[in-house]
């Protein structure tokens, strides 16, 4: 029905390194899209999150000191 074509080791290796190309340009695209998220540089959104101990904690309460988020997984 189908004749199976043969396809020689260079046409094979040529294959492989268009797809490669290809594969590694849309990955660099996907990289380099920008969301509409926070951008470097720029105030962090407001915020309220519990801590360890049930009270609620917001980004307000620390207004103009360093703040560092840590997050862990609780267990229990």
């Amino acid at each position: 029905m189908f004749r199976k074509q043969k396809f020689s080791k260079k046409a094979n290796i040529r294959w492989m390194i268009l797809v490669a190309i290809l594969l590694t340009a849309f990955l660099l695209q996907a990289c380099n899209s920008t969301s509409a998220g926070v951008q470097v540089g720029a105030d962090a959104p407001s915020f309220i999150l519990p801590s360890t101990d049930s009270r609620l904690i917001s980004l307000a309460d620390y207004a103009g000191q360093p703040v560092l988020l840590y997050f862990h997984m609780a267990v229990g």
